[in-house]
């Protein structure tokens, strides 16, 4: 069994900390961010299980007796760059976010469509999950790719033949300033902008002002652009205490912003309990 550490590499004892603290996840944290910890996965996990399990063939476009197919508009991307189909990459970060244009490259893959005049809440949801799409991690963007193939067929079909690319082998340094990046933030409000603009849409409704207002925790932790360790646990904090408090029927916009900012991986946390010293301090 290794030797638990604290994050400064000292050997943890209990004058280091208080008693009620427990190495869960990698990482030392208090038993009651544990169990908040394994409470917000297990949401996570239900929520995509859920987006498998609940979605229904779309109605056949032409098909006597089914609604018609969703009238749809292009999202502009001009300004934006197509990258090749792998997770978004994101350059080191700059020395000041007031001094540098943010990254904005998206996935060669993406169906830059947003349905027009969305008149119920799942064509709502529909054109925002979509333009979240390119931001999340790869695991993250096939489960919501499946949903929006098998629930908006006319319009997101082309998902279920997608090529993702590959998900991460492991956790590295590239990985973590990728996730934790504020230039990734300002990309997917950019995009969000860019969806409402193209379908026309006056009022998008609370669950995209909530999504906005969770995509922005990233630039209120970022210190120049990264994230230290000490800013790491008062984001996921912040991210729990966001995503519980949402309001009602905010369920499904509450699992974007956990998509988003907590993103899970198979090959293991995106933080993890080894300080490093070049994005964490």
């Amino acid at each position: 069994m290794p030797t638990k550490k604290d994050f400064a590499g000292k050997t943890k004892t209990s004058k280091t900390y208080d008693k009620d603290w427990v190495f869960s996840g990698g990482a030392w944290t208090t038993q009651k961010q544990a169990k908040a910890d394994i409470a917000n996965k297990k949401e996570a996990q239900a929520y995509k299980a859920n987006l498998s399990a609940q979605a229904a063939p779309s109605p056949v476009p032409g098909v006597p007796g089914t609604p018609p197919a969703s009238a749809t508009a292009p999202i502009d991307t001009s300004g934006l760059v197509t990258s090749a189909p792998v997770p978004m990459p994101l350059p080191t970060p700059a020395p000041s976010l007031t001094q540098t244009a943010p990254d904005t490259s998206i996935p060669n893959w993406w169906i830059g469509n947003a349905i027009t005049n969305p008149s119920t809440p799942e064509a709502q949801f529909a054109n925002v999950a979509n333009a979240l799409l390119p931001t999340l991690a790869p695991e993250d963007q096939r489960t919501l790719a499946g949903y929006l193939s098998q629930n908006h067929k006319d319009v997101f079909g082309g998902y279920s033949n997608t090529d993702f690319g590959s998900a991460p082998t492991a956790i590295t340094d590239a990985t973590r300033k990728q996730y934790l990046n504020p230039q990734r933030a300002q990309l997917a409000i950019s995009l969000l902008d860019r969806m409402q603009k193209a379908s026309g849409a006056t009022e998008m409704g609370a669950g995209y002002d909530f999504l906005k207002n969770a995509i922005n925790l990233i630039n209120q932790f970022a210190v120049d652009g990264v994230m230290t360790r000490e800013k790491y646990g008062q984001f996921t904090n912040a991210v729990s205490s966001l995503t519980k408090n949402a309001g009602q029927g905010m369920s499904s916009y509450a699992n974007l912003a956990q998509l988003f900012n907590l993103p899970q991986f198979t090959a293991g946390p995106l933080i993890s309990n080894t300080p490093n010293s070049t994005l964490f301090v």
